[in-house]
């Protein structure tokens, strides 16, 4: 396989992985927003979604052409995408807890 095909089915499987984390996040904001507020927290979401993108994409430029090595690039990719698992964990775990205690709470009275 050429070089330009691994690239081209490398870009097929980065676009198809971040439309379904894409629709997958926004799926489960819906879920957890209170009534009458989706509007503005999918307005926030989509737009530190596009911060990311913007900056990501200028950061990785800055680093690939400082470096000149790809796994530096790759390197910060990996760890990014780590501390964002943790991030995205420990929010929705306190979200599930804060609504299964509230839940029970509610049962009690």
């Amino acid at each position: 396989m050429s070089v330009l095909m691994m690239t081209l089915v490398s870009f097929i499987a980065v676009e198809v992985g971040f439309s379904i984390w894409s629709m997958t996040t926004t799926l489960s904001l819906l879920k957890i927003i209170p009534a009458g507020k989706e509007g503005s927290v999918l307005g926030v979401n989509s737009a530190i979604i596009g911060a990311g993108l913007l900056i990501g994409s200028i950061a990785a430029g800055e680093v690939g052409a400082s470096f000149r090595c790809c796994w530096v690039t790759f390197a910060l990719a990996i760890a990014f995408l780590a501390a964002s698992f943790v991030l995205v964990s420990k929010f929705f775990n306190k979200t599930v807890v804060a609504t299964t205690t509230t839940t029970v709470a509610k049962a009690a009275i």
